[in-house]
This record gives C-alpha cells, sequence and structure tokens, in this order.
C-alpha cells in the first residue's frame, strides 16, 4: 500500500455497479478490495448534523469492504484554500476529526 494509503488516510472512494461515492477512513486496501469506516456522501450533511447533535453515535458509522472490482478510483480527501476538506467540514462542525469519533465508539481494553 502507498504512503498516500495508508490505514488511517480519509478518502473518497467512487464505486461501481451500483454507483455510489463513500467518504471516511481507510482501514485496508490491497489486491481483494477496500475497507473503509465512512459514510455515503449523499448522507454527508445529514451525518454532520445528527454527529452535532449527539444523535449519531461512533457504532452507527458503517464499516465496509467493497471488492476490488467495485472500485473506480480512491481519491485523498484533501481541502484548498477555498474549499475545506471533508475532514475539516466535519472537524469544524463536531469539534473532533472522523477517526477520533469513531475512537469513542470502541470498548475499552483490559490490560
Amino acid at each position: 500500500m502507498s504512503a498516500h494509503f495508508a490505514p488511517g488516510t480519509m478518502v473518497v472512494v467512487y464505486l461501481g455497479a451500483p454507483r455510489e461515492k463513500i467518504w471516511g477512513v481507510l482501514r485496508t486496501l490491497d489486491g481483494m478490495g477496500i475497507t473503509i469506516e465512512g459514510i455515503d456522501l449523499r448522507s454527508f450533511d445529514e451525518c454532520l448534523r445528527g454527529v452535532a447533535a449527539k444523535e449519531i453515535h461512533p457504532a452507527d458509522i458503517s464499516l465496509a469492504f467493497f471488492p476490488i472490482g467495485r472500485v473506480e478510483k480512491i481519491l485523498v480527501d484533501r481541502g484548498s484554500d477555498d474549499v475545506p476538506s471533508m475532514e475539516e467540514q466535519f472537524t469544524s462542525r463536531v469539534g473532533v476529526g472522523l477517526a477520533q469519533f469513531l475512537a469513542r465508539g470502541e470498548p475499552k481494553r483490559r490490560s
């Protein structure tokens, strides 16, 4: 896996058959497919409102595997001077990034 697509990178994945765009945290990428913890871009604004209002919890965010045959392209979530990245938008509305938000839902490990 390249450094640009290392686990933990914020990405937008374009999928085919059916066509979807998923934004989230890349968990794995290999010859079999991609695992991403995130949301469909069509529900991005609704998700931000729900997370900010504490109506959506970390466990409500999907962890999904998509076979490599469905993956059309993967973009790193980067903003520009004029347009903030989706991660920057999430952080400004919620107060933490998506990865930090998702970590809140992980069960505490015993030592």
